[in-house]
């Protein structure tokens, strides 16, 4: 049974894809008398509830001389979040959204020991792997695709490019309505109890 999902997210953005996913499951989800509980970026420490979604930000002030290096100081600070939500929260299932939350949400869903499920907006490979740091963040993603109990796609595109991390194809899934992917949860639910 799911009572709490934890979703991890990049950053505050409620114009980005990420965001908006997670608002839209978190919505459907509450229907279904499931919470929901967000954990991103942002420049200050906020804690939001939309009365659906409960909004955990976390501020982090020190700078990685690139991009890559400062997402993965932040993953840090994701996951000490996550212990300071253990004091007074449980969670059922992390889904972690996107490359930038992978570390984070394998070590959450591992110190909480739950089921992990990735989401995909796109991958490196979709996206080309022609910047500095593509390497690595494939490497990441095909990390947190194979440490995942399940892995949603969003669209036809990502579901052909994610073929190279030779996935079992029973655990990835493309997914475009809230309801298919609580079905997702409660089927790997169900592989753990």
């Amino acid at each position: 049974m799911i009572n709490h999902v934890l979703f991890l997210i990049e950053r505050y953005d409620t114009e980005s894809e990420s965001f908006r996913y997670v608002h839209e499951v978190s919505k459907y989800l509450r229907s279904k008398g499931i919470e929901s509980h967000l954990i991103c970026f942002s420049d200050k420490a906020m804690e939001i509830d939309s009365g659906f979604l409960k909004v955990h930000t976390v501020p982090f002030l020190l700078h990685g001389d690139n991009f890559f290096n400062w997402m993965m100081l932040v993953n840090i600070e994701f996951v000490r979040k996550i212990r300071e939500l253990l004091e007074v929260e449980s969670f059922d299932l992390v889904n972690s959204v996107d490359w930038v939350t992978i570390p984070a949400g394998t070590a959450g869903a591992k110190l909480l020991d739950v089921p992990l499920v990735v989401t995909f907006n796109s991958i490196e490979h979709e996206r080309g792997m022609d910047k500095m740091h593509s390497f690595v963040i494939s490497d990441l993603e095909w990390d947190g695709a194979n440490e995942a109990n399940a892995v949603i796609v969003r669209k036809k595109s990502t579901s052909e490019a994610i073929k190279v991390f030779r996935l079992d194809p029973e655990k990835v899934f493309m997914i475009q309505k809230p309801e298919d992917v609580l079905k997702v949860y409660e089927k790997y639910m169900k592989v753990k109890a």
